[in-house]
């Protein structure tokens, strides 16, 4: 069954955007080299959608991958999610509360000093900022009891101050604190089912591709097409967090005194990379380079330039050791 319609056409930007808005860091980052690969494939059908296409069998396997993609970055969505508003407006509801209720607690107060009620008067000795030290749940609960009490003596209101627009704003406050506090145990729900979702689609996604479309894509292109199968691999590689594998390492030195040449400049113009060295030991360390042959050029001040051709093979790590001459 097609993604994008039973025409089994792939809008292929439209796919990118969705999934590019949300590459954002799994809380789990056990999973967060399955997102960067489901990015890196993404581009890599994006540049060869034509070609791939054209076989009905691997476009089937990988529209099913990129709705495991999809629904995949959907739970990623969900489980980083910043609640961090949720706190800041809790705390703007409780002062709300604490200032209604101060406004009602001070005028029975004073009821019971004027009218010497001294079994009651304890219930109403307190300050705005005894108030919002109360934890919410203690503050929700003594507000619900004074406005009890207020029930209690609507006949009093009068004598003793409290105004229908006091008792209603109170009655605001505590509803819109009691609606809120919920609030944390719903997050926690949606985050550990988008958990579960993240772990089961990642290990649907792996199975698809490893025991799968691994498969169909060395049957059709590893000899009839040697690049686009090399390309293939490179989007399907997951790369773990924090992994130091490089593409392309070395050093550059003086050629007739062996030592390291600082702020040399490496450009690889094919792939697009300018590199400088920063290093005092003049070593350098490239990360990423796709597949194929390359030229690269090392320019440093009062050093003439020097040209090698790099012939960079899929998942490994070349190693370039140049002496550049200075010029006379």
């Amino acid at each position: 069954m097609s993604l994008f319609g039973s025409d089994m056409s792939l809008p292929n930007a439209r796919v990118h955007w969705f999934c590019k808005s949300l590459k954002i860091e799994v809380m789990n980052k056990k999973y967060l080299a399955t997102q960067n690969m489901l990015f890196q494939f993404n581009d890599f059908i994006t540049a060869h959608k034509a070609e791939l296409e054209s076989k009905p069998v691997i476009w089937e396997l990988i529209q099913l991958i990129l709705t495991k993609s999809i629904e995949f970055n959907e739970a990623i969505g969900v489980q980083s999610i910043n609640y961090g508003g949720y706190t800041i407006s809790k705390n703007q509801k409780k002062a709300m509360l604490a200032i209604c209720l101060i406004q009602i607690i001070n005028l029975l107060y004073n009821d019971c000093l004027k009218n010497n009620k001294m079994d009651d008067i304890e219930n109403f000795k307190s300050t705005e900022g005894k108030l919002l030290n109360m934890s919410y749940t203690n503050l929700l609960k003594y507000a619900m009891e004074i406005a009890k009490y207020c029930d209690k003596h609507t006949a009093d209101w009068a004598a003793i101050g409290i105004t229908e627009a006091m008792y209603t704003s109170l009655g605001d406050a505590i509803t819109a604190m009691r609606t809120y506090l919920p609030l944390p145990q719903e997050m926690r729900k949606r985050r550990e089912e988008a958990t579960k979702t993240i772990k089961k689609i990642a290990k649907d996604i792996d199975v698809l591709q490893t025991e799968r479309l691994d498969k169909l894509m060395e049957s059709f292109y590893k000899n009839s097409n040697p690049l686009l199968y090399s390309a293939y691999q490179q989007s399907v590689r997951r790369d773990k967090p924090g992994s130091s594998k490089m593409a392309l390492v070395g050093s550059v030195k003086d050629k007739r005194t062996n030592k390291p040449i600082t702020h040399a400049q490496i450009l690889i113009p094919k792939a697009e990379i300018e590199h400088i060295i920063r290093g005092e030991k003049g070593g350098f360390r490239i990360p990423n380079l796709e597949a194929g042959t390359f030229p690269i050029e090392f320019r440093a001040v009062n050093y003439k330039s020097q040209t090698i051709t790099l012939v960079h093979n899929f998942g490994a790590t070349d190693r370039l050791d140049v002496f550049l001459e200075p010029q006379l």
